[in-house]
């Protein structure tokens, strides 16, 4: 009997694998593969939890029915939403989204419409030239300016009439 050592148990398992990743092995071909080899002399080396799981492995893969053996496959939804018809065209399509009553075309046509609509109905401001910003702006300081003036005076008088109070 030869054993196989830690390093050759871990490339035949990495191969077999990958191999069933692949597709061309199934589990009950990599189970045979290995029931083959201890027949032929070969003793993996396992621990008892990997003895354990390699049991359970088999009896799982037993009792699975073979996904080669059936092609009947479910068509699964990309969304979980029923699909609709169309409001606008009356297409039968799958909405993306829980509240969606046009196709994706229609959708599409509805939006730019809508943003045409909108470009139409804001007519857009014109833009200030250089000087006419810097003449707003010297009209905005000059008010600034006049409103202080105004509240200095008013301080001016009030002092004075505090003071007026103190002579007497």
């Amino acid at each position: 009997m030869t054993r196989l050592t830690k390093d050759q148990a871990y490339d035949l398992e990495k191969s077999i694998r990958k191999k069933s990743l692949d597709g061309d092995l199934s589990v009950t071909d990599i189970f045979d593969i290995i029931d083959a080899m201890v027949d032929a002399g070969a003793k993996p080396i396992l621990t008892d939890e990997g003895a354990k799981r390699l049991e359970k492995a088999k009896e799982e893969a037993e009792t699975a029915p073979d996904p080669k053996e059936t092609p009947e496959e479910k068509t699964v939804r990309k969304y979980n939403f029923k699909p609709r018809v169309c409001i606008d065209c009356g297409k039968t399509f799958e909405p993306t989204a829980g509240s969606q009553k046009r196709c994706p075309e229609c959708a599409a046509k509805y939006a730019s419409a809508r943003r045409s609509e909108r470009a139409k109905a804001k007519p857009k401001k014109p833009r200030m030239s250089v000087s006419q910003y810097a003449d707003r702006t010297a009209e905005k300081v000059e008010a600034a300016e006049t409103e202080a003036r105004g509240q200095s005076s008013d301080i001016d008088s009030t002092v004075k009439e505090i003071m007026a109070l103190g002579d007497d």
